[in-house]
């Protein structure tokens, strides 16, 4: 005799009632895992299955049946009839809905009787108090659209629900194919593994989880040419995938030493970088109830180097570190910004509350509050460690100038300290991606791939239909089944005794919670309540990210949030229906993801900013397990710039492993001449979209390139009127012999055109080199070009014909930019193309010509003051409580930190 799966219920067993398809539960007291007919125990020797089903069939309570019998036949491997369903189930008027538990006993003589069934919700909601979802003692999986079977012999089987019926079950898997769309499929992975493993990528950022699977080196090979040196972190135990793990920190007030003194990852933002850019391929991955299929990298094959750091003063240092250790390419999704917060503080997954609606639950706000003081408590603890207070973890020098230092010369972007970083690496001859940022484009440096983000090429949809026939809302979340009818509940009506904390579970049981918050934790309160789902109501038309709860979850917002709300102020017994959520194609994709960017907020005058896009919506990515989201999903959605980065960083590393003798500037132009066009929302975002959607397989062979010397970048410095006593203190190195020559943007060989002119200015000439770097073996070596421009803008290239006779041979060409008329201007910009073609090939670059900023005043447009008004409404959405730093090294310090972009 085996123990019934049902003894890890309450005593208080469940059963269905004719009411069970509304979500009713009736409660009877009796002896665990006992037949319907409450006489006869399982025979000795009978098998015992426990089936757990997703999602809702078409149709009524036929389709129900006949899916059941679809799949109780799949089980078995041998016919089931209607008859013995209904003879099995007593009651015929009691059909059991795909979304419940059903626990099947095969009798000897063929029979088939349904011993006992309950809501899947119900059940899912034990699980997850006792055992955070997973194998329980042998006898059920919680899975999303997959079925997951347990015999008592302990044989596993798992069956989709495709294969027992049609069924509008929805493929999470697709998540998955995301790469595909950017040209890097697992064929193509698998075909360059062998090129990929001697490749070194370099991760900046928040450290690492390296229990992670996605870190795993099983299969990887160890680096041929040489070894990375010990790791500060004496726990960090290198293998063939992480060959190093270095952090760096300086003491100073305010930070938290525990938490700097390791590469573990306590934010989760590295983690999810680093298992994009480079994570190997991880099968059966699951986001909370919802199945997601494979996890891959971009370069499952190569190498990482991990750097964590959080002050931005010790970027160059950083950078300078991870050149020495021979990385060939840098990852970078974090920018220098005023430090509001506590970095390394445990976050809510996604960042979620960033744009979480004002009018949020009090209890939420107070536990921050509490979040806060313990925080402030364990730093407190840390400064009174008994440590050398000069102490320096790595050979750190504060020789970089201060980022805001006025007095400084230069351009405006090198008033940064990623800028400065990373110029380091361009002059030593390593590629940096950095995240262009989210609410405004900071890092536009034109030595840096600056990434934008791109929309999913997949949507989740959750369907939610409201009772009394008032229509359907467009939910956004991940359930892997719905609801069910059932009765909506406020939460100013469902709190215990007036508690700002707690929900009175007689209030919330059976019914669907409705409230203001999209944490988890809110979920949680809901779930242990005994709510069947929640409607999450967010202000605002932005949209929402996909996300997993522990119980069928919709977020709604705009006009759906005020349907909502007005049905339920009509209706005092409002009920409704959230369904299992779907995966479909997005169909404007590629297009510019909504990050909050705004095309008035790109600090770049000279050059597209960001360079090119990759998707930066709700990726797969690995958690970190010592942060919050990381305790409850090993693997989540998702989005950001800084999730677009690492893949267009593997994008990069795939093509110095193909092309070994490739400059930086000659990798960064085969991205950008070979993305593919996306499409905007309006107008002046075509600027935020940069080259365009990277096409890795594309980039390989782009034809021609636009390729300079690294010391271009110095001369360019110089032209825009940095000293060379200010360029020494950039470079932190002696000046090598350029003379006194100098360099304007505008003939920097830059693979895309932009220039800011005015009505007294109307004209732009552009000076550019085209190498060819084609495939030998095609003799198409004459390129003719190819204009796209807009009216009111006049472009003449001459020559229009290149002719390369030899291989590797650089051709100049010019570009005359003329404004005819204004007035043609959409939001005072122009957007062109420039498209140099061949048999074979076609090299794009944009061209982006604006009205200046005191022109584009003048006409009546967006004033500088309104911009800046603007961007600080946005930050201020996202700000928390300050912490002032103060200077303990007695070096010029800026208060600017590391923020996650």
């Amino acid at each position: 005799m085996f123990e019934s799966p049902f003894s890890l219920l309450p005593q208080e067993n469940m059963d269905l009632d004719e009411n069970s398809r509304s979500g009713k539960v009736k409660q009877r007291k009796t002896e665990i895992y006992t037949p319907i007919d409450d006489k006869r125990n399982p025979l000795p020797g009978a098998e015992l299955h426990m089936v757990y089903l997703t999602g809702k069939p078409i149709g009524g309570n036929g389709a129900s049946l006949a899916y059941h019998k679809k799949f109780l036949e799949k089980v078995f491997g041998r016919p089931v009839s209607r008859k013995q369903i209904l003879v099995a189930l007593k009651k015929p008027a009691v059909v059991l809905e795909v979304g419940e538990v059903v626990v099947v006993e095969a009798v000897g003589g063929g029979g088939v009787e349904v011993v006992q069934g309950v809501p899947a919700c119900v059940f899912q909601a034990h699980l997850a108090k006792r055992f955070r979802i997973g194998w329980v003692q042998g006898w059920v999986r919680v899975s999303a659209d997959v079925v997951e079977v347990v015999k008592a012999s302990g044989e596993r089987e798992a069956l989709s629900p495709a294969d027992c019926c049609a069924s509008d079950q929805m493929l999470i898997e697709e998540t998955a194919l995301s790469w595909d769309h950017m040209g890097l499929t697992s064929e193509h992975q698998e075909k360059n593994a062998t090129k990929h493993t001697d490749i070194v990528i370099g991760v900046i950022d928040s450290g690492i989880c390296m229990k992670s699977r996605s870190f795993s080196d099983n299969g990887i090979r160890p680096l041929k040419e040489h070894k990375f040196p010990p790791s500060n972190d004496q726990t960090f135990k290198p293998n063939n995938k992480v060959i190093g793990a270095y952090y760096f920190y300086l003491k100073e007030k305010g930070l938290n030493i525990k938490k700097a003194k390791t590469i573990v990852d306590y934010r989760g933002h590295g983690t999810n970088c680093a298992s994009i850019v480079g994570g190997t391929i991880v099968d059966d991955i699951r986001y909370g109830l919802a199945k997601m299929g494979t996890c891959r990298g971009a370069l499952p094959a190569a190498k990482l180097a991990i750097y964590k750091v959080r002050q931005a003063f010790l970027l160059r240092s950083v950078v300078e570190k991870a050149i020495k250790h021979g990385v060939h390419i840098l990852s970078l999704s974090i920018s220098d910004k005023p430090w509001d917060r506590d970095e390394d503080e445990d976050e809510d997954e996604d960042d979620e509350d960033e744009d979480e609606d004002e009018d949020e639950d009090e209890e939420d706000e107070d536990e921050d509050e509490d979040e806060d003081e313990d925080e402030d408590e364990d730093e407190d603890e840390d400064e009174d460690e008994d440590e050398d207070e000069d102490e320096v973890v790595v050979p750190c020098k504060r020789k970089d100038p201060p980022s805001d230092d006025s007095e400084m010369t230069g351009p405006s972007y090198m008033r940064n300290y990623t800028a400065q970083a990373t110029l380091m690496g361009a002059l030593d001859g390593c590629l940096s991606c950095v995240a262009s940022g989210n609410l405004e484009v900071k890092n536009a440096a034109p030595w840096q791939m600056s990434v934008g983000a791109c929309n999913s090429p997949f949507v989740f949809h959750t369907k939610v239909v409201l009772g009394h026939g008032n229509g359907s809302l467009k939910g956004y979340s991940i359930n892997s089944h719905g609801t069910g009818s059932a009765t909506l509940v406020h939460i100013t009506n469902a709190r215990l005794h007036e508690s700002k904390d707690k929900l009175d579970p007689d209030k919330v049981r059976n019914k669907i919670l409705v409230c203001h918050s999209r944490k988890t934790e809110m979920a949680d309160f809901a779930l242990k309540a005994g709510a069947l789902g929640m409607i999450s109501v967010v202000a605002g038309d932005k949209k929402l990210k996909s996300r997993s709860f522990p119980l069928p979850v919709a977020c709604v917002t705009g006009d759906d949030r005020e349907k909502l709300k007005a049905y339920m102020n009509k209706n005092r017994a409002a009920t409704a229906d959230i369904f299992a959520s779907h995966l479909t194609a997005n169909e404007d994709f590629p297009c510019l993801a909504d990050t909050g960017v705004d095309s008035q907020h790109v600090h770049a005058e000279h050059f597209t900013k960001p360079d090119v896009c990759a998707i930066g919506q709700d990726v797969l990515a690995a958690n970190s397990q010592s942060t919050k989201i990381g305790k409850i999903h090993l693997y989540s959605l998702v989005s950001g710039t800084s999730m677009a980065t690492p893949m267009v960083s593997g994008a990069a590393g795939h093509l110095k492993s193909l092309h070994p003798s490739w400059s930086p500037s000659a990798i960064k132009s085969a991205l950008m001449t070979t993305a593919t066009v996306m499409g905007t929302k309006k107008k002046s975002d075509i600027k935020l979209c940069g080259s365009g959607l990277i096409d890795f397989k594309a980039a390989e062979d782009p034809g021609l390139v636009y390729d300079f010397d690294r010391l271009d970048y110095i001369r360019l410095l110089r032209g825009q009127g940095c000293s060379d006593k200010d360029l020494l203190k950039y470079i932190g190195r002696e000046l090598e012999s350029i003379g006194t020559s100098s360099l304007q943007p505008c003939d920097l060989n830059y693979p895309s055109f932009k220039a800011c002119l005015s009505d007294l200015n109307r004209t732009q000439v552009f000076r550019r080199t085209l190498k060819d770097v084609g495939c030998e073996e095609r003799q198409d070596k004459k390129y003719i070009a190819h204009v796209t421009c807009p009216e009111g803008l006049e472009i003449i290239v001459n020559p229009m014909e290149l002719c390369f006779v030899a291989g590797c041979q650089e051709i100049n060409f010019e570009m005359r930019v003329t404004v005819i008329d204004w007035s043609k201007a959409e939001e005072n910009l122009f957007s062109a193309v420039l498209e140099w073609k061949s048999k074979t090939y076609t090299v794009r670059s944009p061209i982006i010509i604006e009205l200046k900023a005191d022109e584009s005043s003048a006409s009546g447009k967006l004033k500088a003051d309104e911009v800046e008004s603007h961007r600080k409404g946005k930050e201020k959405a996202i700000t928390v409580k300050k912490k002032k730093k103060k200077n303990v090294t007695g070096m010029p310090l800026s208060p600017r930190e590391i923020v996650i972009t």
